[in-house]
Order: C-alpha cells, then sequence, then structure tokens
C-alpha cells in the first residue's frame, strides 16, 4: 500500500476556514492601529510646523503663519487662503514676486489626512509674531475616530499637546 504525501481538500478547507476568521477578527483593530498611527503623524507635523514657524518668525523679524489644508468643515484650504486670513499686508501688495515671497517664507501649510478631522472650535490658523509669539493661547483639536490630540500654543509660542477622547 502507498502512503500519500499531502493534504486532503477536507484538510485545506477547514486551514483556510480558520485563516478567515482570524483574519477577519484582526482587520478591525488593524484599522484602528492605522488611524492611530495617522493621527499621531498628522499631531507631530503640525507640532513640528509650529515650532518652525516660531523660529523662522523670530529669525526672520516676520509674521509667519501656520495652517492646516482643510478647515474645521473639511473644506480645502490653500496657502493663498491662508495668507489672505493670518498675514496683514498680503491682500495689499501688488506685486508678484512680493506675493510668491510672502507666500513662501511666511506660510507654512500642513497636510493633514482625509481620515483626521479637526474639531469644532480649533483655530484656523495660527500666527507667530515678529518675536516668536502667538499673542494669545490658541488650540487646534485633531480627532481620528475615538481619539483625540490637542495642541495648545501659549502665548510666549511654547507648543504643548494632551490627548482626549472625541
Amino acid at each position: 500500500m502507498q502512503k500519500n504525501k499531502g493534504f486532503t481538500l477536507v484538510e485545506l478547507m477547514v486551514t483556510i476556514a480558520v485563516l478567515a476568521i482570524i483574519a477577519t477578527m484582526a482587520v478591525p483593530s488593524f484599522n484602528r492601529l492605522i488611524l492611530s498611527q495617522k493621527l499621531n503623524s498628522n499631531t507631530r507635523a503640525l507640532v513640528s510646523a509650529f515650532n518652525l514657524a516660531k523660529s523662522q518668525a523670530s529669525v526672520m523679524k516676520r509674521t509667519v503663519a501656520v495652517c492646516p489644508n482643510k478647515t474645521v468643515a473639511g473644506a480645502a484650504y490653500t496657502k493663498d487662503d491662508c495668507a489672505t486670513a493670518a498675514i496683514v499686508n498680503y491682500t495689499t501688495t501688488t506685486d508678484p514676486k512680493e506675493k510668491a515671497d510672502l507666500l513662501a517664507n511666511q506660510v507654512i501649510l500642513v497636510a493633514i489626512d482625509s481620515r483626521v478631522d479637526l474639531k469644532s472650535g480649533s483655530a484656523t490658523q495660527i500666527v507667530f509674531n515678529e518675536i516668536g509669539s502667538s499673542g494669545a493661547q490658541k488650540t487646534m483639536s485633531l480627532c481620528a475616530g475615538k481619539e483625540l490630540r490637542t495642541i495648545t500654543i501659549l502665548q510666549l509660542g511654547n507648543v504643548t499637546q494632551t490627548t482626549g477622547t472625541c
């Protein structure tokens, strides 16, 4: 009698069924993990942008604005929108070279992932003055899934962050 050296169809079907059940249980937690990583990444990007803007403002002795690339309602927000709202002399400037210089050196636009939302009440732009101060305490809150990250820019320009739930 000859020995079989393979798997039967039943054994293969049972193995595939077990793997499908395990994968079905793992997918939701994997999606939460990915969403959490996107939130952390976007928070780090904003904190880095705030610190860069604070330094850039004090070195250049000019105001520098930081804006997310979308509004609280989810609409797109461009560098031009940010400059119009935050930089005082942007709208009165008629020289295209000067406008391009303002956009390049005084506006930082931070890309926020489409699955991460700005929470209602968040500042739409943070402006650092010539000495690197924000002038008043402002907050920007990011929400993804049930996780919340709140970034607070203190009056002197220091940046802190806290975690919570949406």
